[in-house]
């Protein structure tokens, strides 16, 4: 066995592959990686070199793995998801696909959710003022992103140093799966037919499910609210008031461009309430929720309310009500109200007074109208649907008698 002075012998010289001259260490100029006289790389440099590289290599992935966290690249994904305030279909399968591949648990995917829940109220909150579909929208996107209602509300306040009341939008999606969110975009479209088949084949599933349950109650049991309309001739002070109380009503009377009408409504559940004017010559108007003429939005929370609001009669200094323009057509007035907003009626209604050309107007129209009789023939009593019928005249006939007629249809 060699000695550690013969060692130390060897490794003080070595002979260069290329041009065979040994390298001394009491030479001048002599260097250990390097030939003196061609410039050869010593045979074990390399290896000595790689062998550092790969060290270092290690305990910098070492280091790094320590410190990654996976929920940072999801967070930025999700957050550029939610920018708009809402998660569509895609997008949802999406998160599914990145929980997968960052192997996020349920506990970080949570925790993940609740974070950026948080970034996007730090953004929206900046705002002095947050309307009704803004907070709708919050609320809804805590149920998409699964966050517990508990939850989401405690951040709202921590971060919006605010309450913002949560609309009928049920419980449901929240706490359970977003495939409740599904069921209810089903409805806010008028697929009632798939939305309760859809219900019954979840609750299947989740037979316990007190959101479900709470969404079937919304949709079956009578909508509680009080209609009525009122009108009065020219000339004549005094308003004449009819309750509506079936589906399809006939106004005995004609009214002209002289005479004024207006609502009552007195819901007794928070409630989504839509009320269209059409007339036979195809225009059609939104009369709620229209800012021009009431101050109330959706959601419409329990009360009384005149339609044109009292507070237009305030800034005015004089009575406010509708009235028509010089004319013979039949009008007809829709009144919709559910738990649940409309979304398809306000998407075609859109689309109708965008109309350029009278094909598109017909075809935009057509749409409306199919959203209407859905409702109409809709066997749910959540679902309340009222149509009152009218003459509009340029003359009145001084015979016709100020009553309703009523019809169930």
């Amino acid at each position: 066995m060699a000695s550690g002075n013969e060692r130390k012998a060897k490794e003080s010289f070595w002979k260069c592959p290329k041009c065979d001259h040994i390298n001394r260490l009491e030479e001048e100029g002599y260097s250990w990686w390097r030939c003196k006289y061609c410039g050869v790389l010593r045979p074990l440099f390399l290896y000595e070199v790689t062998g550092i590289i790969v060290v270092i290599a290690i305990i910098t992935f070492f280091l790094i793995s320590k410190s990654y966290d996976p929920l940072t690249p999801y967070k930025k994904q999700l957050l550029v998801m939610v920018e708009d305030l809402k998660i569509d279909g895609k997008e949802k399968n999406n998160i599914q696909l990145l929980q997968k591949r960052y192997r996020l648990s349920d506990e970080l995917w949570k925790k993940a959710h609740v974070e950026v829940f948080g970034e996007v109220l730090r953004k929206e909150c900046r705002t002095i003022n947050i309307d009704n579909a803004k907070k709708e929208a919050i609320h809804i996107l805590a149920a998409d992103l699964v966050i517990e209602s508990e939850v989401a509300d405690q951040l709202i306040r921590d971060i919006c140093l605010v309450d913002l009341p949560r609309s009928p939008f049920p419980e449901s999606s929240v706490t359970l799966t977003p495939n409740v969110r599904t069921l209810v975009d089903f409805i806010e479209q008028g697929d009632y037919a798939k939305a309760q088949t859809e219900m019954e084949e979840m609750l299947k599933t989740y037979p316990e499910s007190k959101e479900l349950k709470e969404i079937r109650q919304q949709l079956t049991e009578e909508m509680p609210i009080d209609i009525t309309f009122e009108y009065r001739l020219k000339d004549n002070p005094t308003y004449v008031s009819f309750p509506i109380s079936a589906s399809l009503m006939t106004l005995g009377n004609s009214l002209t461009h002289e005479d004024y009408y207006r609502f009552k409504i007195s819901p007794s559940r928070v409630c989504y309430l839509y009320i269209y004017q059409e007339d036979s010559e195809r225009h059609l108007e939104l009369l709620f929720p229209n800012p021009i003429y009431n101050q109330p939005e959706n959601p419409l929370p329990i009360g009384t309310y005149q339609i044109p609001s009292q507070t237009k009669k305030e800034e005015m200094g004089r009575d406010v009500a509708f009235y028509l323009e010089v004319g013979n057509m039949t009008e007809r007035i829709f009144i919709i109200a559910s738990s649940f907003a409309a979304k398809d009626l306000e998407e075609n209604y859109k689309n109708v007074k965008g109309s350029l050309q009278a094909e598109q107007l017909s075809e935009n129209l057509k749409k409306f109208n199919a959203d209407i009789d859905r409702r109409r023939n809709v066997n749910l009593k959540g679902v309340y649907f009222r149509e009152l019928r009218f003459d509009h005249v340029e003359e009145r006939d001084e015979t016709s008698t100020e009553t309703l007629s009523t019809k169930s249809v």
